[in-house]
């Protein structure tokens, strides 16, 4: 289970970028070392060896002379080389260990040397490797022979893996201490996390009050943020559909109840009273043509939700309106209600043409439900302004109480309740509303004093 957590991962990441890190510098320097000391070696063997030319080649014209070998022990002994002299045919006239006199040294930077060529070489002998220096011997013009110098690397490359010890260590030490600090700084990271996970777990659980810690780095904060106003936005969604229900319930009891005290009251009349039961038969009738209006226009809120069902056209906008105000006409007595358009009748804009029609009813329908019997006005205005399009209906009733304002746009909420039920209204035509505007991307606003009262509309292009 550890193993799968992100601290893991990053204390485990913190410890291998520490320790790949210190073994490529370490690596790479011990590299660099090696190859500086060994040019610095050949540099310094080239010049001793010029040395030992210097002082032997008086020696060479006598052979294997005891002065020649004298003087290779004494110049051995003083650079800390083996140092062998050979003629101009690569035999060997003196060796510091006295082991290859009289023998033909078959080795190619002898054979260099003798083609007049000053050279260095490292080698890797079975006891360890070797730097090697050879210079040519001339007497005047003439090659009389060379000297090569030998000097021992084993003391070098002890020295290099005593280093690459040390940086392994040095590695596995920084690692540790890699992981330690990851360690810390995993936990200063993941606790945001975990209480992140905490609360997300809590939401599942249906509690839609929990919220995250907002704390850790600027991004964890923001990620914190965003699921607190997630958290906020479901809670406040609940709240709604609670309410909602709650409301449903309540218009829905209304109705019910009337024909059922209707119902009862027929059951245990007696007699027969036709105009009566007439009477009652109509009252019932009426409660269930509410019933049928408050089903109709729930499922009208679950299809105006539903974003995807936006089938947009060319839309001549003065149709709509019209269109609009035609079906006001049928549902309510507007013949004392002066209706005014100010459209230009080229006006095409795409839209939902059923859903823009219902959004105009039920703002034009408002309207006239609330002017005045006689004089009152309803004027709907409609043009583009900066690609959107803006319509305005306005009407000349009593106005809408700046303490119902913010609620207007409410399922069920109503300004005047007793007059809107009089009315057969449900609260739920400016829900609608604003519904169908936020589908098609837009804003409504409203605003409201005595004698005027102006919904404003504007959907973008």
């Amino acid at each position: 289970m550890l193993l799968g957590t992100l601290r893991f991962r990053l204390v485990l990441a913190f410890f291998l970028v520490i320790l790949i890190s210190i073994l490529v510098t370490g690596s790479v320097t011990l590299t660099n070392l090696r190859r500086t000391f060994l040019q610095e070696r050949q540099q310094s063997a080239l010049m001793s060896a010029n040395m030992v030319v210097n002082s032997v080649r008086p020696l060479l014209g006598m052979g294997a002379s005891a002065e020649l070998a004298a003087a290779v022990r004494r110049h051995g002994d003083q650079i800390g080389a083996r140092v062998v002299v050979f003629d101009a045919q690569a035999r060997v006239l003196a060796d510091q260990y006295d082991e290859m006199v009289g023998e033909t040294i078959e080795q190619s930077e002898v054979a260099a040397a003798l083609a007049g060529e000053s050279v260095t070489a490292v080698r890797q002998l079975p006891d360890g490797g070797a730097l090697f220096a050879v210079v040519p011997v001339y007497s005047g013009m003439e090659m009389v022979g060379g000297v090569l110098l030998a000097y021992d690397l084993v003391a070098l490359e002890s020295s290099l893996a005593q280093w690459a010890h040390r940086l392994l260590m040095g590695s596995v030490a920084g690692g540790a201490l890699a992981a330690s600090l990851g360690y810390l700084l995993a936990m200063h990271f993941t606790r945001p996390l975990t209480g992140l996970a905490t609360a997300a777990r809590s939401l599942a659980k249906g509690d839609l009050s929990t919220r995250a810690p907002m704390r850790g780095s600027r991004e964890l904060v923001e990620v914190a943020g965003a699921f607190n106003h997630m958290a906020e936005g479901m809670e406040e969604t609940e709240r709604i559909r609670a309410l909602f229900i709650s409301n449903a319930a309540h218009e829905l009891r209304s109705p019910i109840a009337s024909i059922k005290v209707l119902a009862q009251t027929l059951l245990e009349e007696e007699g027969e009273d036709a105009a009566l039961v007439k009477e009652y038969l109509q009252d019932m009738d009426t409660e269930a043509d509410r019933l049928t209006l408050l089903g109709d226009t729930l499922l009208d809120i679950v299809r105006y939700q539903k974003k995807g069902n936006l089938e947009r056209t060319q839309v001549l906008v003065q149709d709509a309106i019209l269109s609009a105000w035609n079906k006001v006409a049928l549902a309510y007595d507007v013949s004392a209600i002066a209706f005014a358009c100010h459209v230009r009748e080229d006006l095409y804009w795409p839209l939902d043409e059923a859903w823009f029609t219902t959004l105009l009813y039920n703002l034009c329908y408002n309207a006239a439900k609330y002017v005045p019997p006689v004089g009152g006005q309803v004027t709907v205005t409609a043009r583009v302004v900066d690609r959107t399009l803006r319509v305005k209906v306005e009407d000349n009733g009593e106005g809408i109480g700046t303490e119902h304002l913010p609620y207007i746009f409410e399922r069920f909420y109503r300004v005047d309740k007793a007059r809107s039920r009089q009315t057969g209204g449900l609260g739920l035509g400016l829900s609608i509303v604003k519904d169908i505007v936020e589908t098609h991307r837009g804003t409504i606003t409203v605003k409201s004093e005595p004698g005027h009262t102006c919904f404003c509309v504007s959907i973008p292009c």
